[in-house]
């Protein structure tokens, strides 16, 4: 591989110009296999062949000896293959060789070539020291009591005043950092350490709250970002909220923040929470009325379009989760018990699990995460996480717990002000 890799020039490639969304397109492509020969041997190629290497000089070279090499297409599925047996991470080494093969593994082609193999993982978010560390360990289906797990690391991002790390939505995490009058929302690959930062967000006035959210369009395969800012308009109490939507283009080239009109949306309270997940391609997340009534943010990613639903709770501590696809609230606060609440057709069902006896004062301290694909619900620490860190699997059917024990390499017993802990997190070479 590392042999082809030096003979490939952006020269050598030419795009079809087509904007279909297919993999016929990026078939047209062909690639260069190295045929060597010597001064004195005659190479017997077509015309079409001569034409071919007479347009580009660099397919051809002197090596020691007088011996020249010439190079010769061949299909680019032969690639793909490679390619398709090649780890994550060489995939995004792979895209900075050339154009050819940067659309390869560039979308809207990479999902289609090559099917997700890999199985969901554990996504370690940990927020400290001005920067934010990305890691990822291997997430057990059937886990066995105090078993342990090895976190491995990815990439770094230095922040300043970050307030929110969001995601993730597709292989992609967002997170935003938010000043007296602005807020600045970065879209990154953990997994590639590729990230883009978006335009930054001015205020006229004070900026009081920032939730930016990431979200996925299933149909039209666009990610989109959600802003909702409150900013001071006289006194403390007198807030003005804006909803801003930023779509993710392939170049980030003249992207922009558009208004959404305020007439059509309902006005949404700041909170405390900045719990939020997209599902199916709604972006679900909490807040308020005027008159204090919790209420769950529904935005349709695809439409743009902004809803509310009421929720029957006091303003408290809840996790939202993707429960068997569908729109899951967990409230952890109690000693003996915590409660599940599941959006089904616009109406939610509530289920009580009783906390078992030796497990009641380990799980009270501890947010729910999200849920396994066998209907587990997952518990960590959030605040003040010191490593190594516990993830507890709670089996609604059987009433019972199983403690797992994840290491963190080269940190020893570090604690760390903020830890974001995602489940069935499946690695993806987004490109933006």
């Amino acid at each position: 591989m590392t042999k082809w890799m030096e003979y490939v020039s952006d020269d050598n490639v030419t795009e079809t110009g087509s904007n279909e969304h297919s993999s016929t397109s990026i078939l047209q492509f062909s690639f260069l296999r190295r045929v060597r020969v010597k001064p004195a041997q005659k190479l017997h190629v077509s015309e079409e062949e001569k034409e071919t290497v007479s347009r580009s000089s660099t397919r051809c070279s002197l090596i020691s000896g007088g011996e020249r090499e010439y190079f010769d297409p061949i299909l680019v599925d032969v690639i793909i293959n490679i390619f398709s047996k090649s780890p994550t991470k060489s995939m995004a080494k792979f895209r900075c060789v050339s154009k050819l093969w940067s659309s390869i593994v560039r979308p809207p082609y990479y999902k289609e070539l090559f099917p997700i193999r890999s199985p969901p993982k554990f996504l370690f978010t940990f927020v400290g020291g001005g920067k934010v560390f990305y890691y990822t360990s291997p997430q057990p289906q059937d886990p066995v009591e105090d078993s342990s797990l090895v976190a491995t690391r990815h990439h770094t991002h230095p922040v300043t005043n970050l307030s929110l790390v969001f995601g993730p939505v597709h292989g992609l995490v967002c997170h935003q950092c938010v000043g007296e009058n602005y807020i600045v929302v970065v879209v990154s690959n953990p997994v590639t350490g590729q990230y883009v930062t978006l335009p930054k967000l001015m205020m006229t006035t004070k900026l009081v709250d920032a939730k930016s959210y990431l979200g996925f369009d299933p149909v039209e395969k666009q990610f989109k970002v959600l802003c909702v800012s409150w900013t001071l308009c006289g006194t403390e109490k007198d807030l003005s909220v804006e909803h801003q939507v930023l779509t993710l283009e392939k170049g980030m080239r003249n992207v922009l923040w558009r208004k959404m009109d305020s007439r059509s949306i309902p006005f949404c309270a700041q909170t405390q929470s900045d719990d939020g997940i997209c599902i199916n391609g709604i972006l679900y997340y909490y807040t308020k009325t005027l008159d204090e009534r919790i209420m769950i943010g529904c935005f349709d990613v695809r439409s743009e379009r902004l809803d509310l639903i009421p929720f029957i709770l006091e303003d408290s501590i809840y996790t939202l989760i993707n429960y068997k696809g569908k729109l899951g609230v967990v409230h952890n606060c109690h000693a003996k018990d915590f409660v599940l609440w599941v959006l089904e057709e616009q109406e939610w069902s509530i289920r009580v699990y009783e906390k078992p006896l030796q497990w009641r004062r380990g799980l009270c301290s501890k947010e729910a995460v999200g849920v396994t694909d066998r209907g587990e619900l997952l518990f960590c620490s959030k605040h003040k996480v010191e490593v190594p860190f516990y993830i507890f699997y709670y089996n609604v059917e059987s009433n019972t717990v199983v403690r797992v024990r994840v290491e963190v390499p080269a940190f020893g017993s570090f604690k760390w002000p903020r830890l974001y802990t995602f489940p069935n997190y499946i690695e993806h070479v987004k490109l933006m």
